[in-house]
């Protein structure tokens, strides 16, 4: 058995009325991880995902299973757990890179897609539309550089800043720098033990289409980053 510091956070908030009317809060403070549909019957994030092949070879179409990594606790003896969360993803991606071989015709090891919140509208409207045996119609499908494709089923909002940090991209230089809303300070090094760690990281659910009245749905949290940024650039 792992030691307790080895335990992911698996406790996954839904994403609520609440949260939606802290936006200006949100929008800087969160990634979103792109889930596929799952393949068992709960949502924690560590269980395996369906994707799908769409290669131009016979096996187009056909379902492929893998194990969809949401987070990194150690990789090949590192310790990772008190990494900043995008290192430790990109981390993940290395590894992923590493074990599934061109061609392998087996289980497959993907990271999920992160995007930032401001990037949110245009990611989701850029998702091509494609055929699906799940589906009767075409349905929006994120699609690897390798031609594997899955029809994106959630977003986990990433909570891995500490209260009150936030991080955006600088316009001028393009880097990435963090802001203080309490003390208005900014810069390109946060402090130490602001990162949260693995075991502190927390997860809020969105699904993509509302499956219960007053549940907020991607497409509504989209609506309303775009509203957000309008007003934004608006009062700017």
């Amino acid at each position: 058995m792992l030691p307790s510091e080895y335990y992911a956070n698996t406790r996954v908030e839904t994403f609520t009325e609440v949260n939606l009317a802290n936006l200006d809060i949100l929008i800087d403070s969160r990634v979103a991880i792109v889930c596929a549909t799952p393949y068992t019957t709960t949502s924690a994030p560590s269980q395996p995902m369906m994707i799908y092949s769409r290669s131009s070879r016979n096996s187009n179409g056909r379902r492929k299973y893998a194990l969809m990594i949401f987070d990194v606790a150690c990789i090949y003896g590192q310790d990772c757990r008190h990494l900043p969360f995008t290192e430790r993803m990109q981390l993940a991606r290395r590894m992923a890179d590493v074990v599934n071989f061109p061609g392998m015709d087996a289980s497959y090891v993907r990271v999920a897609p992160l995007v930032r919140l401001r990037n949110l509208p245009s990611y989701v409207k850029g998702l091509p539309y494609l055929p699906c045996k799940d589906a009767p119609n075409h349905v929006p499908m994120n699609v690897h550089p390798d031609g594997i494709a899955f029809q994106p089923h959630s977003l986990l909002l990433v909570r891995h800043l500490a209260e009150p940090w936030s991080e955006a991209v600088s316009r001028t230089s393009g880097h990435t720098y963090y802001f203080n809303r309490t003390t208005c300070e900014s810069t390109f090094e946060l402090p130490p033990n602001q990162q949260y760690p693995f075991s502190q990281t927390q997860f809020a659910r969105v699904p993509w289409v509302a499956g219960r009245p007053h549940e907020v749905s991607v497409q509504r949290l989209v609506q309303s980053i775009e509203h957000f940024c309008q007003t934004v650039d608006r009062k700017g």
